[in-house]
């Protein structure tokens, strides 16, 4: 589903030095961004209000999307894996980035065209569909234990909550600064 946009994004485009031509800049430039694949995963655009504009989150990493269990999608500016303009996919099940081997449009295209399926084997339950339809565009879901911990690794069997999804990128920001350290 393509999201209204919520204000013209011209300085965006600039910003990111993309033309409307690009795959990127038309979904920034003509949308507050997408939802593929029941909500699941929500693609950012130029800003909608419950959707965030794509954001540089770190010097070299562009956050382009995320989805309802806490992973987030980012384009290499330097700082992540793999080529720069690859997508990056940061996981809940091993906390860190990983580069997915593609650029920006095969990466729509392919999750348009169903890639989310094999992608997601491992972090969707049998009624996800059901559960993420009943969820506001700014919310996730918090899979307890965590897919990244042993006993959170068969999600038909972990506790499910609705949580807002800037709580849900918190929680696991802070067990991966545990897991590594900080």
């Amino acid at each position: 589903m393509v999201l209204p946009l919520h204000a013209p994004q011209g300085g965006l485009l600039e910003l990111l030095q993309v033309s409307t031509g690009s795959t990127l800049g038309a979904v920034v430039y003509n949308s507050g961004g997408l939802t593929i694949d029941n909500g699941w995963v929500r693609l950012h655009g130029g800003g909608h209000e419950q959707v965030l504009a794509v954001t540089e989150e770190a010097p070299g990493v562009l956050v382009i999307g995320h989805d309802v269990v806490g992973g987030r999608f980012a384009l290499n500016s330097g700082a992540l894996g793999g080529d720069p303009g690859e997508v990056n996919y940061w996981s809940p099940d091993s906390l860190e980035w990983a580069a997915l081997g593609i650029g920006y449009t095969d990466f729509v295209h392919a999750f348009l065209r169903g890639a989310t399926t094999d992608f997601y084997a491992n972090l969707r339950w049998n009624e996800w569909a059901n559960d993420v339809s009943e969820l506001h565009l700014d919310q996730g879901i918090a899979l307890y234990p965590p897919p990244f911990s042993k006993d959170g690794q068969d999600v038909e069997r972990v506790h499910r909550g609705v949580v807002p999804l800037d709580e849900l990128h918190y929680i696991y920001a802070t067990y991966a600064d545990q897991l590594n350290g900080n």
